[in-house]
């Protein structure tokens, strides 16, 4: 399968490259071991292999580390194909995985049934969950939970999971009502949760809950560049004079549209300007010199074709951050910072500097996500792999009280408000209270998933 380079996505989010498929068995590559042939062995190991080399050599080719690969000689294509993945990968890769290509369902709650939660460990034993955001019209809507509320799950399968709703009580969890989420085939793909504006001493503030990075056609439509540039339209046509983008708990996704949110806040002076690179493995970087005579990828913010007029230009921008923001909405801070005045609040963020691009071929059952290259802003500053610290340091995690996003006694926004207003009145944190249990959210945890089809560059 040949693979091009403008159809990029930021981790974990996904982006299928058009090329020409091979067969199973022109797929193979000599690896010296005679022992691999496909007549002597099982129809399971023959599987295996036909993966197995399929998935080598895709990653010889667009790994991001692949100098450091093991030697196929040394590597046994019988393995099943995680197990062999998992072999493949550099030690230091966080983030890279392997899945199915046709069946492929995130078992995340809220790929499942659009609740997003904050997970924390119970002394008793077990994990107790927080409802920190609800999908409109989802499972969690119907069975009744909303943001604040805990949860405890008591039985699962694929589509069906029983909770119990209650309370904490110091360390102690406390059912209140049972109640059920049946999960259903809808994806939770609202990229937008809530976008008003405040009047507040005299400012005008934008506020924007943006979920994930979606991007996409529909027909001959782009739905979510759409969205975004009617709500700062609606922003510039209002005279907003401030900005608040809440990515806490944003996962990434498209680079293409992380770009037109990052001109939709920009001065004109930066349209059409360079945004930032891609550099990519030794083999990849050698063929973009042959053809452009760049070893890095140039991107560039979306000029004012792509926009129109609804840049709002502002010169100063606040950013809501946790450590589950990552990817493109790192990169989108990390891209702004040479241009313009970034503050952020919040906590520690998940420091992804690398991103991916799908390699799938149909006739095999596994499809890859590697990481296949860093990205950098217009001065080559990544973000650093351990996070952006937040200028103001907030952990919502530790308090007791969590009001509805958009209440302006929200912690995270009310102290964003402040930093605006000099308005101190508007929190009071003592009132919040605070939650002893032990947070789960440096365990490893299933996140949602991000996928579809950029059809196109934005300039």
């Amino acid at each position: 399968m040949n693979t091009s380079y403008p159809y990029l996505l930021c981790l974990f989010a996904l982006c299928f490259l058009c090329g020409c498929y091979k067969s199973a068995e022109d797929s193979f590559i000599d690896d010296g071991n005679t022992t691999n042939t496909v007549n002597d062995t099982t129809e399971y190991d023959r599987q295996s292999i036909i993966q197995n080399r399929w998935t080598y050599a895709q990653m010889e080719e667009n790994y991001l580390w692949e100098e450091y690969m093991p030697d196929s000689i040394s590597l046994q294509f019988t393995d099943g194909p995680t197990d062999f993945f998992a072999k493949l990968k550099y030690k230091g890769d966080r983030f890279s995985w392997i899945e199915r290509n046709a069946d492929y369902r995130s078992s995340s709650l809220y790929d499942r049934f659009g609740v997003e939660t904050a997970d924390f460990f119970l002394p008793s034993g077990g994990k107790v969950y927080r409802t920190a955001l609800v999908a409109p019209h989802s499972p969690a809507e119907a069975a009744g939970l909303r943001r604040g509320d805990w949860f405890k799950i008591t039985a699962s399968n694929d589509n069906r999971t029983e909770i119990e709703i209650g309370t904490i009580d110091g360390t102690v969890f406390r059912p209140k009502k049972k109640s059920v989420l049946l999960a259903d085939e809808k994806d939770y793909t609202d990229a937008v949760s809530l976008d008003t504006i405040y009047y507040l001493q005299n400012r005008k503030i934008g506020y924007l809950v943006y979920n994930s990075f979606q991007d996409g056609m529909d027909g001959l439509l782009y739905p979510y560049r759409t969205e975004l540039k009617n709500i700062f339209g609606n922003f510039k046509d209002q005279g907003i004079t401030d900005l608040i983008i809440d990515l806490r708990y944003n996962p990434g996704g498209y680079l293409s549209i992380c770009e037109i949110m990052c001109s939709l806040i920009l001065p004109d002076e930066y349209l059409g300007e360079i945004s930032g690179y891609f550099s990519y493995n030794k083999k990849l970087a050698a063929k973009l010199l042959r053809e452009t005579g760049n070893e890095e990828e140039i991107r560039y913010f979306p000029a004012k074709n792509v926009i129109g007029e609804n840049n709002v230009g502002l010169r100063k921008a606040y950013f809501i951050i946790t450590g589950r923001t990552a990817s493109a909405s790192e990169s989108l801070i990390n891209s702004l910072a040479p241009c313009i005045s970034v503050v952020t609040v919040g906590s520690v963020s998940t420091g992804k500097n690398v991103g991916s691009y799908t390699l799938k071929d149909d006739r095999y059952e596994w499809q890859l996500q590697p990481i296949t290259f860093y990205y950098y802003n217009r001065e080559h500053k990544a973000v650093p792999e351990t996070g952006i610290v937040p200028d103001i340091p907030v952990n919502e995690n530790n308090v007791g009280i969590w009001y509805d996003l958009g209440d302006t006694r929200e912690l995270l926004l009310s102290v964003t408000l402040e930093q605006i207003t000099g308005n101190s009145s508007l929190r009071s944190a003592e009132d919040y209270g605070r939650v002893f249990l032990k947070s789960a959210e440096d365990e490893e945890r299933q996140h949602r998933k991000v996928e579809g089809l950029i059809n196109g560059e934005n300039r």
